[in-house]
């Protein structure tokens, strides 16, 4: 599907990228409220700088307490004020929780929830402080990225015991970002699978047939969409039109690049997580695919293309975007014809990320019972007149795909059918080991190729030579 592997890519003279600052991070945010976690201070007894992946694992040296199955008590004695710590990525999204939360205090009478948004590139190490020094959070956001971390530190109850009902309601990959080991840690209530907003406009100025016509057809593969990318690329300069951005950094493998490695037959990682995969054939023909795209056929814009602009999509210079549902409110007042399809298909697939949140109850948690019940609300329907409604999410229950609160949440140029079926074609992955370390990694190895200065296959053996040792530091 992706070709087969060129030996090299030539050198290109791109003197503008030389002066780049530092290398973007792996993880980024989700929407919804996802958190950059590459981007987290590490919780120590001074301030460091080595990413949020280290802040539970620096933790360790403390004194730890023994994670236990959270007990399922009915309810705490007399009334009860939840200390809660999640972060909002908007004034729009903040408001969306204390609303939330006011639902939950309203249908149950004695319970006040006091909401903590923590920003989130501090989010770690201020959860972490807390939990070791004893005051932890009822309940907090979980994000893949860092889950185990917590997990792994015994800092985060055990919550299956308490789940062995409440589980069948969830879309079975929401509970598996939070499970390890066969234990449950997490109550989901965010998704974002991904999925593609094309500009019909532009493809209508090229003549071009759209993504949607072509998975009408069965021929919406990566192929395909190299093809398209080509016909929808055009002029120059500031009004230059590109036709794939790639979500706008090919090496964000938790959030992009594992789905068409995924589609192409590979994977990232060995199967008991010793050792990356990156010099393996899938992978290097996905990376030689992008490359080509990048400095061949640019029709991916490069970094210094989009120079502050926050979603280049948006300027209504770009074909095809990676995408997630929290995007869509972006495009409210676009000023073209915004069209939705799914993800491509290539040798298998399509097989779709997500980036999801849950909610987490730290060991020392003093009300597990109304905690948990917090948790629960969240994601549920009670919530979802609320928090599906604001339009950034997808539900992480499967009664909720189909229900009014969700459907009357889209947007015109949203598709229910795609949402449904990029939920249903989830497979959930965390970048183990230190995750912000190695996509540090693997982004200053792609940077290198993106200036011609090394070809691909140079470029994947020296990350893998480096991220490698960092899955066994975890």
């Amino acid at each position: 599907m992706f070709g087969r592997l060129n030996s090299r890519i030539g050198r290109r003279a791109m003197l503008g990228w030389l002066s780049l600052a530092a290398a973007t991070p792996l993880l980024q945010a989700c929407g919804g409220g996802a958190a950059t976690p590459s981007q987290a201070p590490a919780a120590t007894s001074a301030p460091a700088s080595s990413g949020a992946q280290a802040a539970p694992t620096a933790a360790k040296a403390a004194a730890q307490p023994t994670a236990a199955p959270a007990a399922a008590n009915p309810s705490s004695a007399g009334n009860v004020t939840l200390q809660v710590a999640y972060w909002s990525s908007s004034p729009q999204d903040h408001q969306v929780f204390v609303n939330v939360f006011k639902a939950f205090e309203q249908k149950n009478p004695g319970v006040t929830v006091d909401f903590n948004d923590v920003p989130s590139d501090s989010f770690v190490q201020k959860v972490t402080t807390m939990i070791v020094g004893g005051t932890p959070p009822d309940t907090m956001e979980l994000h893949p990225a860092w889950v185990l971390e917590f997990i792994h530190a015994n800092q985060l109850n055990d919550l299956t015991d308490l789940m062995k009902t409440d589980k069948e309601a969830y879309i079975p990959a929401q509970l598996d970002f939070w499970t390890d080991k066969g234990k449950i840690y997490g109550v989901p209530y965010y998704s974002g699978p991904s999925f593609l907003f094309y500009n019909k406009t532009l493809f209508q100025q090229h003549n071009a047939k759209t993504p949607e016509d072509h998975e009408k057809d069965g021929t919406w593969t990566w192929d395909t969409l190299r093809a398209l990318a080509k016909q929808v690329t055009a002029g120059s300069g500031a009004d230059r039109t590109f036709g794939w951005d790639a979500a706008q950094d090919a090496v964000n493998l938790q959030f992009y690049t594992c789905v068409p490695v995924w589609d192409n037959q590979g994977d990232f990682i060995n199967q008991d997580q010793s050792a990356w995969l990156l010099d393996s054939e899938p992978v290097l023909s996905v990376m030689q695919w992008h490359a080509d795209m990048y400095l061949k056929e640019k029709t991916i814009p490069l970094p210094s293309d989009t120079q502050g602009i926050s979603w280049f999509f948006n300027t209504g210079r770009l074909g095809m975007a990676w995408a997630g549902k929290f995007r869509s409110i972006e495009l409210v007042n676009a000023k073209f014809q915004v069209g939705m399809v799914g993800t491509p298909k290539g040798a298998t697939g399509p097989i779709n990320r997500d980036g999801p949140n849950a909610s987490g109850l730290p060991v020392g948690t003093k009300h597990i019972p109304e905690a948990y019940k917090l948790g629960l609300f969240i994601g549920g329907p009670d919530a979802a007149p609320v928090y599906l409604a604001s339009g950034r999410p997808v539900p992480v229950q499967t009664a909720l795909l189909t229900s009014d609160a969700f459907k009357n949440a889209l947007k015109p140029y949203e598709s229910l059918d795609v949402l449904v079926q990029s939920a249903k074609t989830v497979r959930a992955w965390r970048v183990p080991g230190k995750a912000a370390e190695e996509g540090r990694a693997i982004e200053a190895e792609w940077q290198k190729v993106l200036v011609g200065q090394q070809d691909v296959p140079t470029a994947m053996k020296a990350a893998k030579a480096t991220m490698d040792p960092l899955l066994k530091q975890a």
